[in-house]
């Protein structure tokens, strides 16, 4: 299985890879990959960043180093401003699948909470581009 979490932000696509560590803890991982909600390379972008994902990752002595990336990149002080304004979409792939999982952000202390709803698709470009368009419209 591979693993990614995509974030939307006034129009910004945030994509992160998600590795397991040592110690068995789902995390976002390098590498941070930036686009925008309407480039014609989004799924050929997510495609790439869920390659990304692996197993046994050294498992990190602090957190929060990911959280402060997409904050700057976003031009925002904290990962709460950043979070603020975002919806996160979770996704898990498999040779065949690739399952969209559209979150509600309920503010501090309930952040992107899984919904149930679930969008499937074939793991190619424009597929996955359109999944993950109506995966976001899900997201509350």
């Amino acid at each position: 299985m591979k693993y990614a979490s995509v974030y939307l932000r006034n129009s910004q696509v945030f994509l992160n890879p998600i590795s397991k560590t040592t110690k068995g803890l789902l995390m976002t991982w390098d590498h941070l990959v930036i686009s925008s909600e309407e480039d014609p390379e989004l799924g050929k972008k997510v495609l790439r960043v869920l390659s990304q994902s692996t197993m046994e990752v050294p498992h990190p002595e602090t957190f929060g180093i990911r959280s402060r990336a997409m904050a700057k990149a976003a031009g925002v002080r904290s990962y709460e401003a950043f979070a603020d304004l975002a919806k996160c979409v979770t996704m898990d792939q498999s040779e065949e699948e690739l399952v969209l999982t559209p979150t509600r952000n309920g503010g501090r202390g309930e952040r992107f909470l899984h919904l149930k709803t679930k969008i499937r698709c074939r793991p190619i470009e424009q597929d996955v581009a359109h999944a993950l368009r109506q995966a976001f419209e899900a997201c509350e």
